[in-house]
């Protein structure tokens, strides 16, 4: 984005750099900083100095600040928030151009402290909107391969992203022999930005970590498989994040599919399915399993996440405006794998 007419800008410095001027006592300091500018890390003084100089009079010296603050790379970051939030828009528009050089620059730290720059402007929409999903793929990047050098499998479902993207789809699998992380590797999951849907299957979440987990920005459904969280945790984020659906599932599997309204409707039975064992049908609104209300697809999950495979449990149905008592075994369930029988 730097500017529309950056070569006759160029062309327009050469010829003045070709001219015989005096030097003023504004050009005097400017050439002193550059010139000290490669010798060492610029001084505090040094960077407050460049960034004044982004709206100087003249264009040389606003160039050299450019070019300055851009070689001091990760040490300008801060400094370059005043511009950009100042009240000079040169200012601003050549402190967004040196932070999208840096957030190029191939160093993950300095990408991260750029990006998360970029994205406060209020000045830019479509700068932050840039710099929202630039962010998202290096944060996405970053975790996929610190995890998955632990052990864990990651998989992003979606990862074309546009600035129109809802995000990404991103599978986390550490319930495997491979796996060396702890909690704590884990935790880095909640860093992620713009997922849409997030499934974990992991024996180190627990409660807490599932309510950092929900706390992702623009998380839409959370799907905690194989886990250590709770009801109590479901019910806690239903009440705290009334927009974020959170589903358990543990080892245990029903064998049907819901419609997608989000209400417990069967759409389909899975053929040699506990469902179809015990009877289910296509249309059956669920109304209890295992003594618990069913009010939903997320419920519902959550009630047969706290049975076994191999045990059985009671569910009420509604099946043509009568209640319909069923009993059905649960069986072990594969849910990251191709199970033909998985509750969805």
């Amino acid at each position: 984005m730097r500017y529309a007419i950056l070569n006759f800008r160029l062309a327009l410095l050469a010829f003045a750099c070709s001219l015989p001027m005096l030097a003023t006592g504004e050009d005097q300091a400017s050439q002193q900083a550059s010139a000290t500018a490669g010798e060492a890390a610029p001084s505090e003084e040094q960077l407050t100095t460049w960034v004044q100089e982004l709206d100087a009079r003249k264009f040389a010296i606003r160039e050299q600040a450019t070019d300055n603050l851009l070689a001091a790379g990760a040490p300008a970051v801060p400094y370059l928030a005043k511009a950009l939030h100042g009240h000079s828009l040169e200012a601003a528009d050549r402190a967004v151009w040196v932070l999208q050089q840096l957030a190029e620059s191939g160093e993950q730290p300095l990408q991260l402290s750029a990006l998360e720059l970029l994205t406060t402007s209020k000045r830019f929409p479509s700068v932050v909107r840039t710099a929202e999903l630039e962010l998202a793929e290096l944060y996405e990047e970053i975790c996929r391969t610190n995890l998955e050098q632990l052990g864990a499998e990651f998989t992003i479902a979606s990862d074309a992203r546009t600035p129109y993207d809802i995000g990404a789809k991103i599978e986390v699998n550490t319930n495997r022999e491979e796996w060396k992380g702890t909690s704590d590797d884990l935790m880095q999951l909640a860093k992620l930005r713009q997922v849409a849907e997030l499934k974990v299957a992991s024996q180190q979440v627990d409660d807490k970590l599932a309510k950092c987990l929900a706390e992702i920005d623009g998380l839409q459904v959370l799907e905690l498989i194989q886990t250590k969280a709770t009801l109590e945790v479901v019910d806690e984020l239903k009440q705290s994040h009334p927009e974020l659906r959170v589903r358990i599932k543990n080892r245990a599997a029903l064998g049907i599919e819901l419609s997608d309204s989000g209400a417990p409707i069967v759409s389909r039975v899975f053929p040699d399915s506990p469902a179809q064992k015990a009877g289910f049908q296509a249309e059956d609104i669920i109304l209890s399993l295992g003594g618990q209300m069913v009010a939903s697809f997320d419920e519902l999950t959550s009630h047969i996440a706290q049975h076994n495979p191999g045990e059985t449990v009671a569910i009420t149905v509604l099946r043509h405006g009568k209640e319909v008592e069923l009993k059905a075994t649960l069986i072990e369930a594969n849910w990251l794998g191709d199970h033909p029988l998985g509750d969805r």
